[in-house]
């Protein structure tokens, strides 16, 4: 995967491979009796997902409707984990129209060089 939306959706991408490892850490550690350690957890969970929050909020001032906002966003990489997780190629809507459009993303492609 090339271009700067791409790389931008690849780490919203890891951040919510992070959350989704976490939560279910901090199940783990709850069944097995740790509030203390399990806090710990839930902690570092928050963190991730106000960092995964602010990706998603960036992304939504580039992509076109319907993934203009950060809870479109959000829904969409929960759409792209669980495709991923099910072994499922899946391409998010409008990713190639922004890449076309933001001078930034067409660095190195013949047309413009």
């Amino acid at each position: 995967m090339t271009g700067r939306i791409r790389k931008a959706w690849e780490q919203l991408d890891v951040a919510v491979d992070e959350i989704a490892r976490l939560t279910a850490q901090v199940q783990e550690i709850k069944a097995a009796g740790d509030p203390r350690l399990a806090a710990t957890f839930e902690q570092d969970l928050l963190v991730e997902k106000a960092k995964a929050r602010g990706k998603a909020e960036i992304l939504a001032l580039i992509m076109p409707a319907p993934l203009n906002t950060a809870d479109a966003i959000s829904a969409e990489a929960g759409v792209r984990h669980a495709a991923k997780q099910a072994g499922k190629q899946h391409e998010t809507p409008g990713i190639r129209m922004v890449g076309r459009v933001l001078m930034d993303d067409i660095e190195g492609r013949p047309e413009f060089t």
